[in-house]
């Protein structure tokens, strides 16, 4: 059975998914994992040495209790360019778990509590995620290895045998949804943002995540129903030109189901969305290099 963590690490109402690079020989043990309105802090260098950072990264948390093995505050490379260049080394946190298992979360500036044999509990606060080594955009590089005799190497033996209660599988399709109830629609394990589905097949919704305002269209019994953000309007049987979200009235409540909805408890998942919609993928790396102690 895979190692199931309990939690993300992150305190977010939105979907956590797979951001970029999944896990696999050349990213042992690692999952690039993240949301959609992720923030990184930008490291600021001089001389080599790191004199502050522009903005306040997303706080990172322990997903699981353990002791802190590892801690890295100093590197000074970082790269958000495209093409990246080479720089593998970032900042982050390793805890051994009560199974001998160790997690590392890298792309965090470590929280200036933490010491190295600190132990933590589930939510405890880590640090925020910075630009540091090779990385295009804000995530965490998470990653599961496997029991070693010293902690100093304990990066040696990366295991893709894990699974996140809470984090969208990387190959998802379909419509997700969070704990609070709100939708999202996923291609390929991301989230897609503007309008999702086809009239034809039903049922299209649009998520604005600046108001959090649902707004949409389904197709039942022959009419075009249209969701203003706070009820359904039955707007007859003659298929709308365009979907002008301009006339969407904006409220922080999602869509009641349509009727054929309400009868099975389920949610409608639609074929996939028409060509020009946009998704946030966020920001890839390839294996943060650990420094290892002499």
């Amino acid at each position: 059975m895979p190692h199931e963590y309990q939690r993300t690490p992150f305190n977010t109402s939105l979907p956590v998914y797979v951001t970029g690079s999944v896990c696999s020989a050349s990213h042992p043990g690692a999952r690039d994992i993240g949301f959609l309105t992720m923030k990184w802090q930008v490291m600021q260098v001089s001389n080599g040495v790191i004199t502050g950072f522009i903005g306040t990264g997303t706080p990172v948390y322990a997903v699981e209790a353990g002791t802190v093995v590892y801690l890295n505050r100093t590197t000074t490379c970082y790269d958000n360019r495209n093409p990246a260049t080479l720089c593998p080394e970032a900042h982050g946190i390793a805890v051994k778990g009560s199974d001998g298992y160790y997690t590392l979360y890298a792309h965090v500036y470590p929280n200036f509590a933490l010491r190295i044999g600190s132990t933590v509990q589930p939510g405890t606060w880590l640090g925020n995620v910075d630009n540091s080594g090779n990385t295009t955009g804000p995530h965490v590089h998470f990653a599961r290895f496997s029991p070693n005799a010293n902690d100093s190497n304990f990066s040696q033996n990366g295991t893709c045998d894990w699974t996140m209660k809470g984090l969208v599988p990387s190959n998802y399709n379909g419509w997700w949804q969070q704990p609070n109830g709100t939708l999202y629609y996923f291609v390929n394990g991301k989230p897609w943002l503007g309008w999702t589905g086809a009239l034809s097949n039903g049922v299209s919704y649009q998520l604005s995540l600046t108001t959090g305002a649902w707004t949409g269209w389904a197709f039942f019994q022959g009419r075009y129903w249209f969701w203003n953000g706070a009820s359904w309007e039955n707007r007859g049987t003659q298929a709308p030109l365009s979907i002008n979200k301009s006339r969407a009235a904006r409220s922080r409540t999602k869509p009641t189901q349509p009727p054929q909805l309400k009868r099975t408890g389920k949610v409608t998942r639609v074929s996939s969305p028409a060509r020009g919609r946009r998704y946030l993928g966020g920001g890839k790396s390839p294996a943060p290099r650990i420094r290892k102690k002499s």
